[in-house]
């Protein structure tokens, strides 16, 4: 069911784009409107997603960080720097009006991890450090930022995936190797929203660069990179991968049909009850992927949609009902645009990244919470590492 209102004015059917109600002798703002069909409340009005602009600056410009939420502050943390992809310890935290905190550093400095949400909790695991040495530390910030530290992953690691529950955040894959062959790892670590460490088992299939996401019944991962050893013991080729597989709340595993189409570097992100994982590389070639595969929460894949820009290494994730994937690479460009996807799957523009330098960036790190997606870092045209915020609201 499309979600909008139209009135006639002047011969034309115009959308409806704030509605407000009475009440206490106040204008309050409706930001969602439900109506019973069948018995099942169905939305009929959002006011829709509102892009914010650049909000707030990194303290260094950096790519390869990652980010999440602890209460009400958005966390950016570890990172390369430019040039040389050096890796960065430093945390940068924002509260919920962008203004910057004083934050405890990561205990080792790291680039190419992964951050979760869960319990107000922000999450920090894995990574290289120093010259492609793995690392397996994770890190927590609570909603009052101080820093804890879980127990480690079992195997440290590089470009893995996450997917977070109400009950539990999970780690999966991830990268053995720096460089062009990253290997790949089954390897699962689980954590509950006390931050103990839970017995896991392994994934299906070996992957890095893979994706994740949580659809409210089950953790869906998909896709990503394995590399081939030689005799010699070295990594000598890749294969991108269709492979997915899911886990139920209590971590029961199930293998999924595979993707339409192999390839890594995906934006997975839920839209109403689907989820989304969205374009990609599909080899080693410059072309990108328009291809959005589909799974719906009883893990059955539906017929796949389409992005209007083929992309890969893009940020994003959901607000509300919405899947948004933000800017990425794409063909020897640097996308700044934004694409939407609503509860239909129906796609739709949104505002572009217009305060990015140079145009697009790819890699930012990502982070959704409370209906507020926010996006930072990364590498804009000619290569240049970004400091820049930028966020998206639910309006």
């Amino acid at each position: 069911m499309a979600k909008g209102i139209y009135i006639g004015a002047g011969g034309k059917a115009c959308k409806v784009r704030k509605i407000y109600i009475g009440a206490g002798g106040k204008a309050h703002k409706v930001k969602k409107g439900y109506i019973g069909v069948s018995g099942v409340a169905r939305p009929f009005f959002s006011a829709g997603i509102e892009y914010m602009g650049k909000v707030a600056a990194l303290s260094v410009a950096r790519h390869n960080l990652a980010a999440a939420f602890a209460g009400e502050y958005v966390l950016f943390g570890g990172g390369g720097l430019y040039p040389g992809y050096g890796p960065y310890e430093a945390v940068d935290a924002f509260d919920g009006s962008f203004v910057g905190a004083a934050v405890s550093p990561l205990g080792q400095n790291r680039w190419g991890g992964r951050a979760a949400s869960i319990g107000g909790y922000a999450f920090f695991a894995g990574g290289f450090y120093s010259h492609g040495q793995l690392n397996s530390d994770v890190y927590a910030y609570s909603s009052d930022l101080v820093q804890s530290s879980p127990e480690e992953l079992d195997q440290g690691r590089a470009y893995l995936a996450s997917s977070v529950s109400d009950s539990a955040a999970i780690f999966a894959g991830g990268a053995g190797s720096y460089g062009t062959y990253p290997g790949g790892f089954n390897r699962v670590d689980i954590y509950d929203s006390s931050l103990i460490k839970l017995s896991a088992p392994r994934l299906n299939f070996s992957a890095a660069h893979l994706s994740g996401v949580y659809t409210g019944k089950s953790h869906i991962f998909a896709g990503g990179i394995k590399s081939t050893m030689n005799d010699e013991g070295d990594y000598t080729a890749n294969t991108f991968l269709s492979s997915a597989a899911a886990f139920s709340d209590d971590f029961v595993q199930t293998s999924l049909s595979s993707l339409s189409k192999a390839r890594a570097y995906m934006t997975a992100a839920m839209a109403g009850s689907c989820a989304l994982f969205m374009g990609g590389q599909p080899g080693s070639s410059t072309k990108y992927c328009t291809d959005v595969d589909v799974y719906s929460r009883e893990n059955v894949r539906l017929t796949p949609v389409s992005l209007a820009v083929g992309r890969s290494k893009a940020g994003g994730g959901s607000i509300g009902d919405t899947a948004l994937i933000v800017g990425g690479t794409g063909n020897y460009t640097y996308i700044p645009s934004c694409e939407m996807f609503d509860q239909d799957l129906v796609r739709s523009d949104g505002k572009a990244l217009s305060e990015s330098s140079n145009g697009g960036v790819y890699g930012p790190a990502s982070a959704s919470f409370g209906g507020t997606l926010v996006l930072g870092g990364g590498t804009v045209s000619g290569g240049a590492y970004t400091d820049a915020v930028w966020a998206y609201k639910e309006m």
